[in-house]
């Protein structure tokens, strides 16, 4: 995702005193949770040319560290948006949203409780 909410988490805690190692893994543990549920609803076609040349967008799934934020890439499955998003000749399938709308409560419940314990709270 482009934009993703990982942004607007690492926004809001910019704004309080938590330092920044806590805030880095905060935001690691909420995109590892969103790799771990968007990882079963990703499309799988084995035989399709693209996962042939470079491997189904599962195994290339993973998060990185971006400026002050975290980022969840496709890596090499460049495809992945054509898929998502749709293109004239594909219906979009909308997996990274809804992925996303469907689990943004309890990813950020956790990275709170992440927070929390970091600063004995």
């Amino acid at each position: 995702m482009s934009s993703n909410g990982f942004e607007d988490f690492s926004k809001i805690l910019s704004k309080i005193k938590v330092d920044k190692a806590t805030t880095d893994g905060a935001l690691q543990a909420g995109a590892d949770e969103y790799v771990k549920a968007l990882r079963p609803r990703l499309p799988s076609d084995p035989s399709a040319s693209m996962a042939k040349r470079y491997g189904p967008m599962s195994r290339n799934l993973k998060t990185f560290k971006r400026n002050d934020s975290v980022a969840v890439t496709f890596g090499d499955s460049f495809w992945w948006r054509f898929v998502d998003k749709g293109t004239p000749t594909i219906a979009a399938q909308n997996f990274t949203r809804t992925t996303w709308d469907s689990n943004k409560k309890r990813i950020g419940q956790l990275m709170t409780k992440k927070i929390m314990k970091e600063m004995g709270l």
